[in-house]
């Protein structure tokens, strides 16, 4: 039988998670975010609602256009084309 190591501790898989969390947060909540177009894969419903919420409450900007499309394993991928 030949087995692989698995190079991930149980330890580690929480703080891998925490860092893919804090980065999609950081690009929530980056004050000098760009209205360019930018696009979130693999996202969901809540990820949506707080896209929409920072956007237009928490950094007062009135409009946002954004396209969401369903994939396949039911997550979301979010395009964000414009704030203002």
């Amino acid at each position: 039988m030949i087995a692989f190591k698995n190079s991930d501790s149980e330890e580690e898989k929480p703080l891998k998670a925490l860092e893919k969390l804090q980065k999609i947060l950081d690009t929530l909540l980056d004050e000098d975010y760009d209205s360019g177009e930018d696009t979130l894969e693999n996202s969901n419903l809540s990820e949506l609602i707080e896209l929409v919420y920072f956007n237009l409450f928490l950094d007062q900007n009135d409009k946002i256009t954004i396209s969401v499309k369903k994939n396949q394993n039911n997550s979301l991928t979010i395009k964000i084309l414009d704030i203002e």
